[in-house]
């Protein structure tokens, strides 16, 4: 009886071992090896340095985050090649077969005078005909507007399946797709590292506009026939770098003003403005302010402008200051005690939690969101950690001559989202793929916005996250931003952080809630 039970367990365990073997192959087999192999150069000038800027800008357009479709490595690439051996496409398709690629990609680099030309070709390997190809003149920089050109193409014409089909790759194709498709909306792209957004009503129509800013620009929006149109730019002198954008009417006239936080490259203290919209123009009436502005919700959901004068780790800030208006300059009316860790920045207010306590919603040390209560107490933490920045000050202490760089925190929007009386928490988690010791060298691939919800006890659980961004999301608000009566999640995403080869390359994402 007991040989007779041991065959028929080992009949099972064979069985569903070739079960995972065949299967399991199977669906591996399912997806789809793309080879990028090196462009061909033709240039008196050394530009070999552009080959792996290449890659990488194909092989993250290309590769599909769910691993349907998977780019061979450049390492694993490169050893398959000897002198002269990929020159033709006839030696790159058996090539290719050889690192059982599906397709591969062919190019060339001409220099032409001051301009570079750029040839690139998409191909079947059982095929000589390219089933994509593109052809662009222009300066260095453009090549890399080219391969995202390229790689849409070939996103849209090859890979024309599911949800990517008529959608944009990484948000970098020109045209959107529409809200009553997808419920989700893609602005035109921008050619610089968008580092902030806000929503509200700054000409007091009634109409809310969408602001965003760049290391030292302000761009205003509105939001109409499905486009971004464009009501008004601003640009700063550069040695005052941008952190942050947020509106708010204090001056109480109906009108909200625009504070931008900015931060001294030279004097390396708060150098901020405020501007409001007069005439179709903006006009500063708050210039090189001394302090850092955020503006969040009080424990009654009333917006307020809260201050600080200094970021550094050289001071501890005990109190933030609650900004008023008065005598045509802004100034400070009471003072807000936070916990210990915390920083305008990295820090929201609210009540709505089950037993009704006010809390502080923020991050800890270690980039986890936590709760603490008002003395200071830590209520709750996430285990895991949010944000995730690229926008940072540099400031010097002169004792030890020693540059020290501090990462501002993303912001911590806290929004009834479904319409049940109660806050949620929504944050920003991007993920960085660079080592955890390269504390400096950040380098995030992709990220998505998470919303969390109170439960019963006191913690806060998942409740909805969006999909996820290729790249870096910078910022996020929460606001009617297409005036349809509806509330939105806007964000901002850099899908290219500036590299040797080009410009950063930003957009605009509006999303209905859930």
């Amino acid at each position: 009886m007991t040989n007779r039970k041991f065959g028929e367990k080992a009949l099972a365990i064979l069985f569903m071992c070739c079960f995972f073997l065949i299967f399991g192959t199977a669906a591996q087999a399912e997806a789809v090896r793309i080879a990028i192999f090196p462009f061909q150069i033709h240039s008196a000038e050394d530009l070999d340095f552009m080959q792996a800027g290449i890659y990488e800008m194909l092989a993250n357009r290309l590769g599909s985050l769910d691993g349907t479709i998977r780019v061979v490595s450049q390492e694993e690439t490169a050893g398959h090649i000897v002198a002269g051996a990929a020159s033709s496409l006839k030696h790159k398709s058996i090539l290719a077969r050889t690192l059982q690629a599906d397709y591969f990609v062919s190019g060339s680099l001409t220099a032409l005078g001051a301009n570079i030309s750029t040839d690139m070709q998409f191909f079947s390997t059982d095929q000589m005909t390219p089933l994509v190809k593109l052809s662009r003149t222009g300066s260095q920089e453009d090549v890399i507007v080219y391969l995202d050109e390229f790689a849409a193409l070939i996103t849209r014409k090859v890979f024309k399946t599911g949800e990517n089909a008529g959608k944009a790759i990484d948000g970098l194709s020109m045209v959107a797709p529409k809200r009553s498709e997808i419920g989700r909306w893609q602005s035109q792209t921008f050619k610089t590292q968008l580092k902030g957004v806000a929503v509200g009503d700054i000409d007091g129509n009634g109409a809310n506009e969408i602001v965003v800013i760049d290391k030292n620009r302000v761009y205003v929006f509105r939001y109409e026939n499905e486009r971004l149109g464009e009501i008004a730019t601003v640009e700063h002198r550069r040695n005052s770098l941008f952190l942050g954008v947020d509106l708010a009417d204090v001056n109480l006239n109906n009108k909200a003003e625009i504070f931008i936080s900015g931060h001294g490259k030279i004097s390396e203290r708060p150098e901020s403005f405020v501007y409001e919209h007069k005439n179709g123009s903006l006009f500063k009436i708050g210039n090189r302010t001394g302090w850092y502005y955020r503006v969040l919700n009080d424990h009654k959901g009333l917006p307020m402008l809260i201050a600080q004068k200094k970021l550094t780790e050289r001071t501890f800030v005990k109190k933030f200051h609650v900004m008023g208006f008065a005598d045509e300059k802004y100034i400070s009316v009471d003072t807000v005690t936070p916990p210990n860790v915390c920083t305008i920045y990295n820090m929201a207010f609210t009540k709505n939690t089950p037993n009704g306590k006010h809390l502080f919603v923020g991050y800890n040390g270690y980039g986890e969101i936590t709760a603490w209560s008002d003395e200071g107490q830590i209520l709750w933490e996430s285990g895991e950690p949010f944000g995730g920045s690229l926008n940072y000050i540099e400031y010097t202490i002169r004792q030890a001559q020693e540059t020290v760089r501090k990462y501002i925190a993303k912001r911590i929007v806290l929004a009834d989202t479904d319409g049940n009386g109660k806050q949620e928490v929504i944050a920003i988690r991007n993920i960085n793929s660079s080592p955890a010791w390269m504390t400096s060298a950040r380098r995030y691939k992709h990220g998505y916005i998470a919303c969390l919800e109170w439960d019963a006890s006191g913690a806060l659980q998942a409740k909805w996250k969006t999909e996820r961004e290729r790249g870096y999301i910078s910022d996020i608000a929460v606001g009617d931003a297409t005036n349809d009566g509806k509330v939105d999640l806007v964000f901002t995403v850099v899908s290219d952080v500036k590299r040797k080869l080009a410009k950063s390359r930003s957009y605009v994402m509006i999303q209905q809630l859930p």
